[in-house]
Formats: C-alpha cells, sequence, structure tokens
C-alpha cells in the first residue's frame, strides 16, 4: 500500500466532534505503550476548528485541536526539550470506531470488505476510508510516524503560538497544541 493510500482514511468532522468529546481528560503518553510511567501530560480541552478549502475527501477542512498540559519536571525536561526542537512532533488517537465506510459503496468495511481501494479513482472519485462513529478514546501518543502525516504538535507558551501557520491544511489533521500551565 503506497503512502497516499493509507492516508486515505479519514475522521468526516462528525467524528472529530465526538473525538473532541472523548478525548477531554485523557493522557498524553509517549508511545502507544499503556503503561503509567509512558504517560506525559493530559487533556484538558478540545476543539474542532473549520477551515477555509476542502481535504482530498471532499468535506471542509477540519482539525482536532487537544490543549494539554505537562508539569516540567527533572524525569520529562529531555522530552520537553524534544518537543521545543521539534524532535518529538508526531502524534497519533488511540481510538475505536464504529465503522469504517467505502466513499465509493457506503460499504462498512469492519463487516464486509467492499471492492474498492484506498487512492483508486471510481466514476471520477477518489477511494477512502471514513473512519465514523468514535465509540472510545484511550490516548494521543508520540509515534515516529502517525497514520494521519500532518499530525504533531503546535507549541504555545501562555495562549500564544510559537510559530504562524499559513494554512489550516498545515495544522489539518489531529494537531494539537501542548501548553505549559502557569
Amino acid at each position: 500500500m503506497s503512502d497516499y493510500e493509507s492516508e486515505l482514511k479519514a475522521f468526516p468532522t462528525a467524528s472529530l466532534q465526538t473525538l473532541a468529546q472523548l478525548l477531554n481528560g485523557k493522557t498524553v503518553m509517549q508511545d502507544h505503550n499503556p503503561k503509567a510511567e509512558s504517560q506525559i501530560a493530559r487533556i484538558y480541552k478540545t476543539e474542532v476548528v473549520q477551515g477555509q478549502g476542502t481535504a482530498k475527501t471532499g468535506e471542509p477542512y477540519a482539525q482536532l485541536i487537544a490543549h494539554c498540559y505537562m508539569a516540567k519536571t527533572d524525569s520529562n525536561k529531555d522530552f520537553i526539550s524534544d518537543i521545543e526542537a521539534g524532535i518529538k512532533k508526531e502524534v497519533s488517537i488511540g481510538c475505536a470506531v464504529q465503522s469504517i465506510v467505502c466513499s465509493i459503496c457506503g460499504a462498512d468495511n469492519r463487516v464486509t470488505a467492499c471492492a474498492h481501494y484506498n487512492g483508486n479513482t471510481y466514476s471520477g472519485q477518489v477511494c477512502y476510508k471514513k473512519l465514523v462513529n468514535p465509540t472510545d478514546a484511550y490516548e494521543v501518543s508520540f509515534v515516529a510516524v502517525p497514520a494521519q502525516k500532518d499530525a504533531g504538535v503546535t507549541k504555545s507558551y501562555g495562549g500564544k503560538p510559537s510559530k504562524e501557520l499559513k494554512t489550516v491544511a498545515d495544522m489539518f489533521r489531529a494537531a494539537f497544541k501542548t501548553e505549559e500551565r502557569k
């Protein structure tokens, strides 16, 4: 499967709104390893932000932003330095969805696999799989290669972004901000 094909799994805006509710209060982890020592931050607020333009899926751009806090301690100072340097930046959401729906035929691929392939064009429409009806969100984790290639961290301190992002496309797909508590 090519990178283009694998990235054609998407959360519709309604799914992002459900995930936003499910992620409140959840943990941020160093990786998807569910051990207490992997916990590094906590999500205290989430929001779905609509943008201008259209995603590859044909929906308007939208992104899920999870605001997090992280204690500054001796044990995590290297991790914080890696975030600030942009070394640790990609993230992934651990969640469960009720359905994985084909954009071409509407088949729920969790029940019955259809004959359509991500990235292929059928009657002028590109096939992708919609991740529909999230039922649970477990955590957000830092990963080397996220399933959604643009998912990552935008640093801010005291509510001021550390860099300007030019478009919502720059922030699309589950980007979240880290903030220091004062």
